[in-house]
């Protein structure tokens, strides 16, 4: 038997995909496909009044246009994005029980919709036509009475008393604020230490750009049930997601996943796109494939990043770490996609160093801003700089 410890591996799908033989989610169709577009928000806040659907409908080439009331009509549910994992094999216990809020807060997402914009770039009607030039230009025929409501972006000042509330059920847009540590023994080593050293880091929001923009190809068969082809991270995960929101068994609900163009974490996560064509295939009885845009993707792909750390930390007179005492803030966005970037930054905070005593006071924030979620680390490389940095 040949030796395989200590030897490289070579990667057997590169010569496909160096030689352009790749297939990615938009190089798949299916007999009888139709496309589907989106109509998104132009607003970062605001009460929807109404829609004029009637120019669209009536559209060249156009199938259905759907809202988020039919989609609960149909008797589906949210998404429940499980945004509070331990780890990510042990994704039914919870990285944060407790919350000196009450409670860690968890909102149902629905895919589009029905009261409310939270966020520019919010998918809010579903265009179905025969081609997609067809299903875009009908979607610029919707009219939206938007009514505008105040809006809150950056995470500190969402967490202010007077910042404007995202949710009706949420007292304040704080989803969580948790302690860890013992705040009093962190304070007394504070009090002794010969040096303290206070700073302030942002970790701005970044916007992932995978090669192939995001896209989802959805079928449905009354027989074998769904079938969603989309490029993804993780086909389970999915596929118990998108089975909760449409109340049916997981045996009912396929997904796979092609040749994926970049992935970097925020494709974990179902996003309301996926779910929508598949709910869409069953209405017009048809496949439904859509395929985002950059412009899209820059405004409705789950983001990265985007936390505000206050750290302490308390010396001796030699220079050698006491102790130290970081408070982290996290923008969750307008939707509770995941709240993993805080729960990994706050395991790993003291990194490699060794620190007798730490504390963190982590707080998770919503804003009229696209969802965040874990990218490239997920939480660990905001808390490395900051140490780094101190």
């Amino acid at each position: 038997m040949p030796k395989l410890i200590g030897q490289p591996m070579p990667r057997a799908e590169d010569a496909r995909l160096v030689a352009g033989k790749g297939q990615y989610t938009d190089d798949v169709s299916l007999p009888g496909q139709v496309y589907a577009a989106f109509l998104r928000s132009s607003r970062p806040h605001a009460v929807i009044r109404g829609m004029d659907l009637e120019a669209a409908r009536s559209a060249p080439g156009v199938i259905a246009v759907l809202t988020g009331q039919d989609y609960l009509d149909d008797g589906h549910q949210g998404m429940d994005h499980v945004p509070n994992p331990a780890d990510a094999i042990a994704h039914e216990q919870r990285a944060f029980n407790d919350s000196l809020t009450g409670h860690v807060f968890n909102q149902r997402h629905i895919p589009l919709p029905i009261d409310k914009v939270r966020h520019v770039g919010e998918a809010v009607v579903m265009v179905v036509a025969e081609t997609q030039r067809e299903a875009r230009d009908a979607v610029e025929l919707v009219d939206v009475d938007y009514d505008p409501l105040p809006a809150v972006v950056d995470a500190d000042k969402g967490m202010l008393p007077d910042a404007p509330q995202l949710w009706e059920d949420l007292p304040s847009n704080l989803c969580f604020q948790v302690q860890i540590g013992n705040p009093e023994e962190i304070a007394r080593i504070f009090a002794g230490a010969h040096h303290v050293v206070r700073r302030e880091f942002r970790n701005s929001r970044i916007v992932n750009c995978q090669m192939e923009p995001r896209s989802a190809l959805g079928s449905y068969d009354p027989e074998s049930g769904y079938l969603l082809i989309s490029g993804s991270q993780g086909v389970t995960r999915q596929q118990l997601c998108i089975a909760d929101a449409l109340k049916v068994p997981r045996t009912q609900v396929r997904v796979i996943s092609p040749d994926v163009g970049g992935g970097f974490g925020p494709r974990s996560m179902v996003n309301p796109e996926q779910l929508a064509v598949l709910w869409a295939s069953k209405r017009v009885g048809r496949p439904v494939k859509w395929t985002s845009d950059r412009n899209e993707a820059f405004l409705s792909d789950y983001q990265g990043r985007d936390q505000v750390a206050r750290p302490a930390m308390a010396l001796s007179a030699h220079g050698r770490i006491l102790a130290v005492d970081h408070e982290l803030i996290g923008n969750v966005g307008a939707h509770t996609v995941s709240y993993v970037p805080l729960s990994n930054g706050s395991r790993v905070m003291t990194t490699v160093y060794h620190v007798p005593a730490a504390a963190a006071k982590l707080s998770a924030v919503m804003t009229n801003s696209a969802p965040t979620g874990p990218y490239r680390g997920a939480g660990r490389p905001e808390s490395t700089h900051v140490m780094e940095r101190m």
